[in-house]
């Protein structure tokens, strides 16, 4: 998020207080779970991608049952699109999700190599991509982001590269090599968008999150291995609140950790101790209309939903949060 000095001290400290505060930041509680392994309605078998639309319901891309799930908020079962056990199946293993602003459902599908798009209903209005490294293929896509403008971007993992496309699959350009550097990856799982025009990247076996302009322009880093605050162990998922915090699951560490924009940490949640509200794979993230976080728990079979976020993310909430910085 930009920051504009351009306001009065008091407007500025209320607002450092407020996103980074150790008593607003240790907010998050955890509210209830739904799930279980399985290929019944309500069951999920290695859930990866979780997205929530302005309603509210949330979509999760049941990968392992090869469809997509689509619940209320608090877990109640929707629909299924997609089946298990059908060959061939419209699914494959499938990776990210997201939605844009018209409600179009945007699903990386690795197994493959391509990017489903789909109504709120579930029905196909079209696919693209192919098994490859050119222009516009995949290999293995697991992630999956659509900014304000409504271009999409995908974390085109084996391929350690990020592509940008318009709505309609048109390739717009790409960015990354494998290797460590800054702009480099080594296979990327997770990927946001917010609405200012940055991109989020986690760099999963590097262990870091980077920053990008939506032209793939890089703009900082954080993270390394270890166990620590701002560490991790394969950073897979990433999602946005309103506020202009960055929400990171943590795998083999079992846990959310919560940064500023500029990769400041704020705090995290969950842990491997047995009990509810911790993890033992979380990966996709989301933060629905009403704050709630939404994560889903690839090995545990379930999305657990915690609370503490309490402006959602959307154009109305970070215009906000960018009006008081000008």
């Amino acid at each position: 998020m930009a920051k504009r000095f351009l306001v009065g001290c008091a407007s500025l400290m209320f607002m450092a207080a407020l996103i980074a505060s150790p008593s607003h930041a240790q907010s998050y509680k955890y509210l209830y779970e739904w799930g279980g392994m399985g290929p019944g309605d309500s069951q999920l078998w290695t859930p990866c991608g979780v997205a929530v639309d302005a309603s509210g319901d949330v979509y999760v891309t049941d990968s392992s049952n090869q469809r997509v799930g689509r619940f209320t908020a608090t877990g109640g079962f929707i629909s299924n699109w997609g089946a298990a056990y059908v060959f061939p199946n419209r699914f494959g293993v499938l990776g990210g999700i997201a939605i844009d602003g018209s409600g179009n459902i945007y699903v990386a599908d690795a197994y493959w190599h391509r990017v489903h798009v789909l109504d709120a209903n579930g029905n196909e209005l079209r696919t693209w991509g192919s098994s490859g490294s050119g222009v516009g293929q995949f290999n293995y896509p697991y992630g999956v982001a659509v900014d304000d403008q409504g271009d999409v971007f995908i974390a085109d993992t084996y391929n350690n590269r990020i592509q940008r496309f318009t709505s309609d699959g048109t390739f717009v350009m790409e960015w990354g090599t494998a290797g460590t550097g800054d702009g480099q990856f080594d296979h990327p799982f997770g990927i946001a968008a917010d609405p200012a025009g940055t991109v989020y990247v986690a760099d999963t076996f590097n262990n870091r999150i980077q920053r990008f302009t939506r032209d793939g322009v890089f703009m900082g880093k954080w993270g390394s291995f270890g166990a620590g605050a701002s560490q991790f162990n394969q950073v897979f998922g990433i999602a946005l609140d309103g506020l202009g915090r960055v929400l990171a699951a943590d795998r083999y560490n079992h846990r959310v950790q919560v940064f500023s924009t500029s990769g400041g940490f704020l705090t995290e949640f969950g842990s491997s101790t047995p009990g509810t509200g911790q993890f033992d794979w979380p990966w996709g993230m989301a933060v629905g209309p009403g704050g709630t976080i939404y994560v889903a728990d690839a090995n545990r079979n379930v999305v657990l939903a915690f609370g503490g976020s309490p402006t959602p993310l959307g154009r109305t909430s970070w215009g906000a949060l960018k009006r008081r910085f000008r």
